[in-house]
């Protein structure tokens, strides 16, 4: 199903909304520029400048009345938990400020969606090895991101660096005693790292090894499982939670 156009409409009636949350919080929020539309199962995304802060805002109160009560909280909790994980690592958005359960404000990356960036053929052969990087240094840490398939997670600096985004799905490595979580994490980082496939076919497709194109052919079984299971869940919650 294909992903619902923001209108401006829906655009002002997001800001609105995030104003008068602010209200209550007793701060002022000026400058907002809106970059997701809350709706079902996702948040309000913005760009914001509260009290003379500025940064992006992540509000899960934007998410369907029931999804917010239920998993607003769960959700703010894990991906706050993965950024401070990640405090050290450039390229992934550091926590600001947290408004409540359900809200916080992290740095803005000055960067735009992976999607929708235009750059040169050599640029992008500069790009893709950096990516690589940042993943590597990423799954030092701990975390393994998990929809890293999806091109929106991935952004472009002003600089041409590259930048990821929404770690709501991520998965933490656990002590090294656990057999079984410190297993499945070495299979999604791997996950992680065949995601890179599949961007550059759909940006640089022209960079693609005689691998990773064989690759992208044949999925591992893992892949798909991690994949359609994620798909799975999200389709479970917004029926179940959502209107």
């Amino acid at each position: 199903m294909p992903k619902q156009v923001a209108t401006s409409e829906m655009k002002l009636e997001a800001c609105n909304k995030l104003e008068l949350r602010f209200k209550q919080f007793g701060l002022t929020v000026t400058d907002i520029t809106i970059l997701r539309v809350g709706s079902g199962s996702r948040p309000h995304v913005a760009r914001v400048n509260v009290d003379g802060q500025y940064g992006v805002v992540k509000d899960h109160s934007g998410c369907d009345p029931l999804f917010s009560r239920l998993l607003g909280k769960l959700l703010t909790r894990r991906e706050m938990r993965a950024l401070y994980q990640l405090d050290d690592v450039e390229g992934v958005p550091k926590v600001i400020r947290v408004f409540d359960a359900r809200s916080f404000l992290m740095t803005d990356l000055d960067a735009v969606p992976f999607r929708g960036s235009v750059m040169e053929k050599d640029q992008w052969s500069v790009f893709f090895p950096k990516l690589e990087t940042l993943i590597h240094r990423i799954h030092a840490e701990g975390v393994a991101h998990c929809d890293l398939r999806s091109l929106d997670n991935t952004l472009v600096t002003a600089k041409g660096n590259p930048a990821i985004v929404d770690f709501v799905g991520c998965f933490r490595r656990g002590k090294n005693w656990n057999i079984l979580t410190c297993w499945m994490f070495r299979r999604l980082c791997a996950v992680d790292y065949s995601a890179i496939g599949k961007q550059k076919k759909a940006i640089a497709p022209w960079l693609l090894s005689s691998n990773e194109f064989i690759e992208r052919r044949q999925e591992s079984v893992f892949s798909r499982l991690a994949r359609n299971t994620g798909v799975i869940i999200r389709k479970l919650a917004r029926s179940m939670f959502t209107r």
